[in-house]
């Protein structure tokens, strides 16, 4: 339904018009202002989970909770959770990048009885969606130290000799323990399932059409009363 189709007065069209645009740049600068800096969303092809960098560096109990409070196409988000080597392929050619540390969402699941155990593997983990904790990633000698009970991926230089030819394979990403208080980067991702459906493009034309026709009676009423 165009201005035309409505038959509103010239003034309504103008108030219409103020109106629409008003609420519009509203909006655009509301989303401005509360998107965290991030990186152009990558998604999976073989499962449809959407994974997001986010560069503002958090602590990880700001930066679970700054992924849980993210919604990417209407589903529901949360730290990354990396429970197959699929999956960990796919982050780390398509995520990971650039960045050195950065949090997943993986925990130390009970502590360390002693706090210089060297070997505290046993100790984790568990994944902030209570997912299994099967598939692991450590990097050399990690994890080592029990004062650091969250996961990050860490990126590294791997040694000439590893590689067949000699030839150095570049950095390579790989999990590690850091102190949760530390403020890294971290990953978001998003699972279809998990959160609201996604709007259909009808649904969408729907409750666009619904928004109009609602301000458009808004208007014939106010209209009316002041002909009254």
């Amino acid at each position: 339904m165009t201005l035309a189709q409505m038959n509103l007065p010239n003034s309504n069209k103008g108030s219409f018009r103020h109106v629409w645009r008003s609420s519009l740049l509203s909006l655009l600068v509301v989303s401005w202002m509360t998107a965290p800096a991030q990186a152009v969303p990558a998604v999976d092809p073989n499962t449809g989970h959407v994974y997001i960098v986010v560069s503002q560096a958090l602590a990880w109990p700001e930066a679970k909770e700054a992924a849980e409070q993210f919604v990417f196409n209407n589903l529901a988000c949360h730290l990354a959770v990396i429970t197959s080597s699929s999956e960990n392929s796919f982050v780390v050619n398509n995520v990971v990048g650039g960045f050195g540390d950065i949090w997943v969402g993986g925990q130390r699941r009970t502590a360390c009885p002693n706090a210089s155990e060297d070997d505290s593997e046993s100790f984790w983990g568990k994944w902030v969606t209570g997912e299994f904790w099967g598939y692991t990633n450590w990097a050399a000698d990690a994890p080592d130290a029990c004062n650091d009970s969250c996961l990050m991926y860490t990126t590294e230089e791997e040694e000439p000799e590893a590689l067949e030819g000699g030839a150095a394979q570049g950095p390579v990403a790989q999990w590690d323990e850091e102190n949760c208080e530390e403020e890294l980067p971290y990953i978001i991702e998003c699972e279809p399932g998990i959160g609201a459906p996604a709007l259909s493009a009808g649904s969408l034309v729907a409750l666009g059409m619904l928004m109009t026709a609602s301000t458009w009676w808004l208007l014939r009423r106010r209209q009316a009363r002041l002909s009254a």
